[in-house]
């Protein structure tokens, strides 16, 4: 029951990578756009940047719940995701529509505040029509709600006049049923909720350090179930995460406050706190520098050379781009206690930074953060403090590893005891080591895909196909069915098998992976 729970979640928080990729997306056009709206530029450059923020600021943030209903409606769909996308848009506008028209009919529409809008009113704009503030979830329920619809109905046939109401066409009828209900009836509900929400951001924020703590620790110790999404998005986007009044137009959530702040910058005078969401990129950095020093520091002579080989590219990764997961899957499961450990201190580390006045978002790698530290102005983010408490951090981190390791043995890279299989993958292959072929015979005509594809038991094995940022998720029929030796003749970081499902670490490239399987298997991705 629990790992049906398991592989749902992670389902869920998969499809949730679609929208969250559009927002980073978004970000970065905003980005753009401020650096060609700066007061030296040409008046003409000025305009165009102007524009770009003010067209982005408005995709990107202040109608999430477009991007997350169809996002998720498409993401969690199985079948006919083309379908899938015209219910997502349909049932959301009826919603839309019959939450404002019921509100409207019934007086109960709020007055906006001087200066704050809608802000504080449990009512917002969304697509220009006035609805009930429920913010991203309005995305995220009605997303998931069509998604089930499509996946219960889509292959429902009638039979006769009728054959054309049955599939996607009745799904999609159904869906906005649904909608047209909820609409209405989150009239009545969701004040309720949104007291509730409040409730709860008030007690994050008076929690203060404690509840920053737990957050690090707690989003470093999901990674390895891949709910970590699911923990930070309800603070990046609802008013979990904070809510501020910038410009004078009301935001809600850590990432939209910043963003917001980041392309009105001339009118904020202090950074709002909600910004300590947005502290997870200086841990997992320096955390995997000292990680990959303690783990060199106390390899064995003859396992140092493949330790680097495996630490470095990997690093790599988490330094640019702030992508963990292949760094961390190389000690996470051969060392779950030092991988509590790192997540502790991950918690920590954050609240460091903020203790120490840290006001810049930095949840990506150094590539964000340079952008952030040359274009906010440093009297608002504090970012000085960043090298000392890396420096620190780091030193601390290392000590802490170096210690444990050498106390307790703990199976590393670089431990004479560790399998270095995956990171020798290449070289076996290359050296046609008769260790690292299939167990079965493979035909000279195969190539990687029909490696994945076999691998996992064949295609009448395979139920569903997914990923996320780093990892290909499989559903399959029959897990003894499932050959690690014939996936290995692909590269990847390794492979994890729950219940039904299995995970190829595959790394960034893994949509293209994703795709070219779902194109053999004749799959919609």
């Amino acid at each position: 029951m629990w790992e049906k729970i398991q592989n749902k979640l992670k389902g869920f928080a998969g499809a949730l990578l679609e929208p969250l990729i559009i927002l980073s997306l978004a970000g970065e056009i905003l980005i753009v756009g401020y650096i060609l709206a700066l007061d030296f530029m040409p008046e003409t450059v000025r305009l165009i940047g102007n524009f770009i923020m003010q067209v982005f600021l408005d995709v990107g943030f202040t109608n999430l719940p477009v991007i997350f209903c169809i996002g998720l409606t498409v993401g969690l769909a199985k079948k006919k995701k083309g379908d899938a996308a015209i219910l997502g848009i349909a049932s959301l506008m009826v919603f839309l529509f019959a939450n404002h028209t019921w509100l409207d009919w019934n007086g109960m529409l709020a007055e906006p505040i001087e200066d704050l809008g809608l802000a504080g009113t449990g009512q917002s704009q969304v697509l220009g029509l006035q609805v009930v503030d429920m913010g991203v979830f309005m995305g995220v329920l009605l997303g998931c709600m069509n998604a089930w619809f499509m996946n219960k109905l889509c292959d429902v046939k009638f039979d006769g006049v009728f054959s054309m109401f049955g599939g996607a066409t009745l799904a999609t009828l159904v869906a906005i049923i649904f909608a047209m209900v909820f609409g209405v009836a989150a009239c009545y509900f969701w004040p309720v909720v949104n007291d509730g929400i409040t409730a709860l951001a008030g007690f994050l924020a008076s929690s203060g350090n404690i509840g920053l703590f737990l957050y690090g620790f707690l989003y470093r110790l999901l990674i390895s179930t891949g709910l970590h999404h699911m923990l930070y998005m309800p603070l990046y986007y609802t008013q979990l995460g904070g809510t501020a009044v910038v410009n004078g137009v009301s935001y809600a959530g850590a990432d939209v406050i910043f963003m917001a702040e980041f392309t009105n910058i001339d009118f904020v005078t202090v950074m709002d706190e909600s910004i300590k969401w947005k502290f997870c990129g200086f841990p997992q950095m320096c955390g995997c520098v000292a990680a990959t020093l303690a783990f060199l520091r106390t390899a064995s002579p003859e396992q140092r050379d493949k330790a680097k080989k495996l630490l470095l590219p990997a690093l790599m990764l988490v330094l640019v781009v702030g992508i963990t997961e292949p760094f961390e899957f190389a000690f996470m499961f051969t060392a779950p206690v030092l991988w509590l450990v790192h997540s502790l201190l991950d918690g920590a580390s954050q609240v460091l930074i903020f203790v120490l006045g840290n006001r810049m978002s930095i949840d990506g790698g150094l590539l964000d953060a340079v952008i952030d530290v040359a274009l906010l102005p440093m009297d608002l983010t504090h970012a000085w403090v960043l090298v000392p408490a890396a420096v620190v951090t780091i030193a601390v981190w290392y000590a802490v590893f170096v210690f444990l390791i050498r106390r307790f043995h703990f199976i590393v890279p670089g431990q004479p005891d560790y399998d270095f299989s995956g990171a020798d993958f290449l070289e076996e292959r290359e050296k046609d080591d008769e260790a690292a072929a299939p167990a079965e015979p493979v035909g000279a005509d195969m190539d990687e895909i029909d490696y994945v594809i076999e691998g996992l038991g064949g295609s009448d094995n395979i139920e569903f196909v997914t990923n996320c940022v780093t990892r290909l998720r499989v559903d399959v029929k029959d897990m003894a069915l499932v050959n690690e030796d014939m996936i290995n003749r692909i590269r990847n970081s390794g492979i994890i098998k729950k219940g039904n499902n299995v995970q190829v670490i595959i790394g960034v490239t893994v949509p293209e992976v994703r795709a070219r399987v779902c194109d053999r298997l004749g799959m919609d991705y």
